[in-house]
């Protein structure tokens, strides 16, 4: 029987076959086994081989009717699927050798062999066909050989697109050629018949089903290329349009099918190819659409997946922009910053920029909330776009360019992160689009950022945790040990595996009783925390005290979940603390035996001097005048004597007083002016003797009044004349005053002492306030002195709130200038009184009792007060004093002057009793003692006496004390 061949469906098919090819090798995946992976590649693979077996069927023409067994014609479908499915299944399972091949390729060849005679015996061809034995078995060679290539080229090799297109051609030609061999192996008789009856297929149906085929591959090769971005726009459609050709070509190939009306109308008037157009156009925007989901999906994947680990935080944040930047089909200029907010300070820092100029990271190196697009979008949390530089743009500067950018917000959970800014082109045109994803780009960085700044945290308290010199235990809300850190076991000696899961009793030294830890937990559930010192017990058994701070840790929802201690072991803090105990102790005894050793030098030195002294004033007032000249000479010599080392002692009272923080500053109303003078005429015996001439200039705006110590001012004074007419051999010294500025309270006072003496170089300057030196060892050979004159004066002065300056030209004298702020006063000064001589017989008739123990100091005492007037009775003990005392009812005394250091009973004592009887308005005690100490005059006070003069004694002294006491 003669046969011919339709070329236009034979072409279709080979067509066809390639074309499945194509979408099996793009769908396969290779790294990925097991049977569901490689069911969709299968599926095309078997699909497109019957497809194009019965394309190349309707391209048979043979002079008789056709009808095809539905039954069989299914079977054959599916022994096609299932060869490609098994094959593919096993080699997705199987190690990739070339055995494993062979038998996949030798399974998949066979089926397709199968399918193909199978598809043939749907005839029912009658006589049956008959096959040539070599061109049959040829053919399933071919099937064999090309299910060989196609498995090997799929799994082993890996295909770039235009390898792909290569493959799947000879894969096509390969499967048509297995095809048309085994039709040209056919034979059929002349008088050959098709005997399908039943459920057959003619061509019209074969037809359709074949064209719903070639839509299924077209199909899955279509969602395929959308879904992975693969194929090109333009491939897709010469696929599609090939599609419907093909389908126009086997509708046409049917003279019963193309000759329908409908079918014939949609063939002419090209409705098919109008049906097509707008699924390609919508295919097209799903196709832009995932392209562009992919895309951005990978930018937000190549962020997320960021090594920040490698990074410090700004490094990190230099990436991201980077990253975000070097987007090739976003429309961003390479420039830019991100900024971080600041809780604290409400304000952006910018902590990473890319090319942004110098000016606008000087600008814009901090930006308040609210302040310019950036400020803006932190308050608001809401993206901002700008084209040009516009009046939102509040940091400007001379020659910024034009230009527009993004400013978009990073917030996670409604809280601030910073501000991500970047570039683009002036009038960029914005999209939603593009900023939507900006803004998607702008919270992943927030979730990042917030990430790093967290693992930094984590990563600095972990160090702060591992390497903190204080022991650090953490447990659970049971109180069962989960965590410690290296110095708990240096501390404690365990180790952190034999105390995790354990309470921290076992920490306990038995030395707090139950109570204490009862409060301990009480501070716990009330305060969330309790700190204190406890005695702990190491893992040796030595107990230690440990300095301990307990804080409980509570979850967002208020439950508790761990408690933390801190504690540092304080034993050396102890043994330190002690020992400072007992170094301040031994200070405190080595000051305490140096005031009584001084307390008692003084005494037992101004007792002997207040006989000297005292004797010598005697000797000198009852001695005529130009009588006997040489023994005056010498009374007076004895007496400056005499002052001199009073002088001394003095000084080095004074100086232990300062050094030991007991020297006060007392505040009363001082006539300045009359103080200078008197000051200054009390030194001018002394330059008048050395030949000096010694000048007062007083400033006349001095205030009549203020308030200060008189005795620290006449003592800097004295000090300051006493040097200056000691280091001047001739010449003049001179005082001068001058107000130096004044406000309604207080008033700028500057004292100057000048000289024309030796001067001082610049070496004795820089030691000269320094206590116990002088210039050099021949000073205090040829001048005399301690040192301590001007080293209690610069202290002095420095506890008066003042200044104390020197300048000196060696050979030429020296000037010091004292600055004082004083405050002024209009309360009146108290009276003071000098020793003019006037007092003599003053108290004339006044009964004074001297209350004095050491024969001496009773007769230069007599003596002295004789001379004012008084009727004197003595006492030679504070307890005769008060029997005395007490009997004279009927004359009583006026005054009694009380020592204080006596036998049998002190004075004060002695003074304590009196008052019991006599307060001090009706009988004045004044006490005087050789006990000369501040102390010893507030003693003295707190008994009850009116006053304190100290030993040695002059007539001077004691007059301004009467006159205070009793009056002129």
């Amino acid at each position: 029987m003669s046969t011919d061949y339709n070329l236009q469906l034979v072409a279709l098919s080979v067509f066809i076959a390639v074309v499945a090819s194509y979408t099996a090798l793009s769908m396969v995946r290779q790294r990925q086994r097991g049977w569901r992976n490689q069911a969709a590649p299968a599926t095309v693979m078997g699909m497109g081989i019957w497809t194009m077996h019965f394309t190349g069927m309707l391209a048979f023409h043979l002079p008789v009717a056709l009808h095809y067994d539905l039954w069989l014609t299914l079977l054959s479908m599916l022994l096609a699927l299932g060869a490609s499915g098994l094959s593919f299944g096993l080699m997705s399972m199987a190690a990739l050798t070339a055995r494993n091949i062979i038998r996949g390729g030798v399974c998949m060849g066979s089926g397709v062999a199968a399918m193909h005679y199978t598809g043939m015996a749907a005839m029912h061809m009658a006589p049956p066909i008959h096959y040539d034995m070599p061109l049959l078995l040829l053919s399933i060679a071919i099937a064999i050989g090309a299910a060989c290539a196609a498995l090997y080229f799929t799994f082993c090799r890996p295909l770039d697109a235009w390898r792909r297109i290569g493959v799947a051609l000879v894969m096509g030609l390969a499967v048509s050629g297995m095809h048309y061999t085994g039709m040209a192996a056919a034979h059929f008789a002349a008088d050959s018949v098709s005997l399908a009856r039943g459920w057959t297929l003619d061509n019209a149906t074969l037809a359709g089903a074949i064209g719903g085929s070639v839509l299924l591959v077209l199909f899955w090769l279509l969602f395929y290329s959308l879904a992975q971005s693969f194929a090109s726009l333009w491939s897709l459609l010469a696929l599609i349009v090939a599609g419907e050709i093909a389908i126009m070509g086997l509708l046409k190939s049917v003279p019963a099918v193309s000759q329908a009306a409908e079918i014939e109308t949609l063939l002419d008037a090209g409705m098919l190819g109008l049906f097509l157009l707008p699924i390609l156009h919508r295919l097209r925007q799903m196709q832009e659409s995932l392209q562009t989901g992919y895309r951005q999906q990978s930018v937000l994947n190549s962020l997320l997946n960021a090594p920040m680990e490698r990074f410090s935080l700004d490094e990190f944040l230099a990436w991201l922009l980077d990253t975000v930047l070097e987007t090739p089909w976003l429309a961003l200029l390479p420039k830019g910053g991100i900024f971080l907010f600041d809780d604290g300070r409400q304000e952006l820092i910018l902590r990473a920029s890319r090319n942004l100029a110098a000016s606008i990271q000087a600008s814009c190196s901090r930006v308040r909330l609210g302040q310019c697009l950036c400020g803006r979008v932190a308050a608001s949390g809401e993206l901002l776009f700008a084209a040009h530089v516009d009046e939102r743009h509040d940091i400007r500067y001379d020659g910024m360019a034009d230009h527009g950018h993004y400013c978009v917000p990073l917030n996670l959970h409604q809280q601030r992160v910073g501000v991500l800014v970047l570039y683009v082109e002036t009038d960029h045109r914005r999209s939603q689009q593009e900023a939507d994803f900006l803004q998607m780009i702008g919270n992943t960085l927030a979730i990042l950022i917030r990430r790093k700044q967290a693992e930094y945290a984590l990563r600095l308290s972990e160090a702060v945790f591992c390497n903190a010199d204080e022991g650090i235990i953490i447990t659970d809300a049971n109180n069962r040990i989960v965590r410690v850190n290296q110095a708990f076991q240096t501390i404690t000696g365990y180790l952190d595996s034999e105390v995790a899961g354990y309470d921290p009793k076992l920490l306990k030294s038995g030395r707090q009783d139950a109570a204490f830890y009862q409060r301990m937990w009480q501070d716990l559930r009330t305060r969330g925390g309790w700190r204190g010192m406890v005695w702990n017990r190491r893992k040796s058994g030595e107990d230690y005290p440990a300095w301990l701070n307990i804080r409980a840790m509570y979850d967002e929802h208020g439950h508790l979940k761990h408690f933390v201690g801190i504690f540092s072991d304080i034993t050396e803090h102890m043994r330190a603390q002690a020992a400072l105990k007992d170094a301040l102790q031994a200070a405190e005894e080595a000051t305490r035996a140096k005031s009584e050793f001084l307390a008692n030098m003084s005494h037992e030195i101004r007792t002997p001097m207040n006989a000297v002294l005292g004797l010598t004033m005697l000797a000198l007032d009852d001695l005529a005048a130009g009588v006997d000249g040489k023994l005056r000479g010498y009374l007076e010599q004895i007496d400056d004597s005499a002052q001199y080392l009073l002088g001394i002692l003095n000084d080095v009272l004074d100086f232990s007083k300062i050094e030991a923080g007991k020297m006060d500053i007392e505040r009363a109303p001082v006539k300045l002016a009359e103080l200078i003078e008197r000051t200054c005429a009390m030194a001018e015996h002394q330059s008048t003797t050395k030949g000096l001439l010694l000048e007062v200039r007083q400033d006349a705006a001095l205030p009549a009044t203020i308030m200060g110590d008189s005795m620290r001012i006449t003592q800097i004074l004295t000090n300051l004349l006493s040097n200056a007419v000691k280091f001047t051999r001739e010449g003049t010294v001179t005082v001068s005053t001058r107000v130096v500025g004044q406000t309604a309270r207080d008033v700028g006072i500057q004292i100057q002492v000048s000289d024309t003496g030796i001067g001082m170089d610049e070496t004795t300057l820089a030691n000269l306030f320094q206590p116990f030196t002088q210039a050099d060892g021949s000073t205090s050979r040829r001048f005399g002195g301690t040192g301590l004159g001007l080293a209690i004066t610069r202290r002095l002065v420095d506890l008066m709130g003042g200044g104390l300056e020197v300048t000196s030209i060696p050979g030429m004298g020296s000037t010091f200038s004292v600055a004082l702020t004083l405050e002024t006063t209009s309360v009146a000064a108290a009276e003071q009184f000098s020793g003019d001589g006037d007092w003599r017989g003053r108290y004339a008739g006044k009964h004074l009792l001297l209350v004095e123990d050491n024969p001496v100091n009773q007769l230069v005492a007599k003596a002295v007060l004789e001379k004012f007037g008084f009727a004197i009775d003595v006492a030679d003990d504070g307890k005769k004093a008060v029997e005395i005392v007490c009997a004279a009812v009927a004359v009583p005394y006026d005054i009694v002057i009380m020592d204080v250091q006596m036998p049998e009973m002190d004075g004060i004592r002695a003074t304590r009793l009196i008052r019991q009887f006599h307060p001090p308005a009706r009988l004045p005690i004044v006490a005087m003692t050789a006990n000369a100490f501040e102390q010893d005059r507030l003693d003295a006070l707190e008994a009850g006496m009116n006053a304190h003069i100290a030993k040695p004694i002059n007539a001077d002294n004691i007059a301004d004390v009467l006159a205070r006491v009793l009056g002129k």
